[in-house]
């Protein structure tokens, strides 16, 4: 997301997670509505997909990392 309070609502309604500067959640932290989650593990699979709009042209970067999938 573009703004950090869309991505703090997106958050707060469970729908991700992310880096929020400590003042900004300081009182979800205290009353526990957020975690702080001190490392992630990796030790799960992750399924990551891309995608783009097939009609739109693409520049010469986007090709080459696209054609690397």
């Amino acid at each position: 997301v573009s703004d950090i309070d869309s991505k703090k609502d997106l958050i707060l309604n469970n729908l991700g997670w992310g880096r929020l500067p400590h003042h900004f959640v300081a009182k979800e932290l205290k009353n526990k509505t957020l975690v702080h989650l001190k490392s992630l593990s990796y030790d799960h699979p992750l399924d990551i997909y891309i995608c783009r709009k097939k009609k739109k042209p693409i520049g010469p970067v986007l090709k080459h990392i696209w054609d690397s999938f």
